[in-house]
């Protein structure tokens, strides 16, 4: 049984008991895009490894499933947090 296929709470269950790996189950609220994408281009290019890949892979296919505008705003606003910590 995929994800997709089982309830939420059989997958948080199975989450919890080490029967599956984390995820995100249901659909990623704006808010929760912009800080993984935050997080992800906050990170330094030399630490850049295969497990930050796949996140960046799955969030950024997760914004091309939006309207471009969403998307552009979704960005945007990560991009605003990261240059606000430079200030």
């Amino acid at each position: 049984m995929s994800h997709n296929e089982s309830s939420a709470r059989e997958q948080a269950e199975k989450i919890s008991s080490g029967e599956s790996e984390p995820h995100h189950i249901g659909k990623k609220t704006n808010k929760v895009l912009i800080q993984e994408y935050f997080s992800l281009i906050n990170v330094k290019r030399m630490f850049r490894n295969k497990k930050w890949q796949n996140k960046w892979n799955e969030v950024t296919t997760d914004l091309r499933k939006l309207p471009a505008s969403e998307r552009s705003s979704i960005i945007e606003s990560a991009l605003k947090m990261k240059n606000k910590g430079r200030s």
